[in-house]
């Protein structure tokens, strides 16, 4: 295999999903060159379960980092697994998601038919706490002929654990802004979609997996703040007409109810 794909995953207090997620790397039908985890600072017994497994990977011929940080965040978290890979290109995988076991070879394949891109996402499945599933086709809102960095300005149209990126490009952009509570990937996204030049696998290839613990869980007024400062920093992609609108789109809306809610009742849960 000529495509080298160096997986970037983040870990936080994952002791619970990890070693899911690992056996969903270590089952694919075409193994990565490389996983490197990127621990931001666990306090559970995360990086021991890493350290456990290390030999399994071993045994496959797949290269394996475990990267002990401070405690940043998962932007910082993944920006370090982007600076020690060594593969051309990256996957990103969160802790609690997992990939089909044809994820990798699907993008391999996109990648050696496509020479001249630099970016691959699919599709994903949503698991709800409650067990109710839903496609993600997030690219589904993208339009031929309009600019991309306009449409991704109105919308987060990748989903992290199912974008691979060449690596060239992550550090040309400066990788994920560690300064931002929440919404680094969207930033990135946003800071590479002059760039970009795509190709969507239109299949489910992964599956993202909602925890109490997700960012998209936390009461909406901690995420409304990076999102309207990750706006109003890149307004120029979309102009002031729409930024006036996104505001005014994540102002008005029922999520700031069900924040209160969570807040009031104690509850969890993404509210949507």
């Amino acid at each position: 295999m000529t495509t080298k794909i160096s997986v970037v995953c983040p870990t936080y207090n994952s002791e619970g999903f990890i070693e899911r997620t690992i056996n969903s790397l270590l089952n694919q039908v075409i193994l990565p060159f490389e996983v490197v985890f990127s621990d931001d600072g666990s306090k559970d017994n995360t990086v021991t379960l890493l350290e456990q497994n290390m030999q399994k990977f071993n045994n496959m011929g797949v290269k394996i980092q475990i990267l002990k940080n401070r405690h940043q965040g998962p932007g910082e978290a993944r920006n370090q697994g982007i600076k020690y890979a060594k593969g051309s290109w990256i996957s990103f995988l969160d802790s609690d998601d997992i990939w089909l076991t044809n994820k990798i070879k699907r993008v391999v394949e996109t990648i050696e038919v496509n020479p001249e891109i630099n970016f691959v996402a699919h599709w994903y499945n949503y698991i709800r706490a409650d067990g109710r599933i839903s496609i993600l086709k997030k690219d589904a809102s993208i339009r031929e002929g309009e600019s991309l960095e306009k449409q991704v300005y109105k919308s987060c149209v990748f989903g992290t654990s199912a974008v691979t990126c060449k690596k060239d490009m992550l550090i040309k952009v400066g990788g994920f802004d560690g300064t931002l509570p929440v919404g680094q990937d969207y930033e990135l996204w946003l800071k590479l979609s002059p760039y970009l030049k795509y190709v969507v696998i239109k299949e489910v290839l992964g599956q993202y997996y909602e925890q109490e613990t997700s960012i998209s869980a936390r009461p909406y007024f901690k995420r409304y703040w990076a999102l309207i400062s990750i706006l109003v920093r890149h307004r120029k992609k979309g102009g002031i007409c729409l930024l006036f609108y996104r505001v005014i789109r994540a102002t008005i809306t029922r999520q700031w109810y069900f924040s209160l809610q969570q807040i009031v009742f104690k509850k969890k849960g993404h509210g949507f």
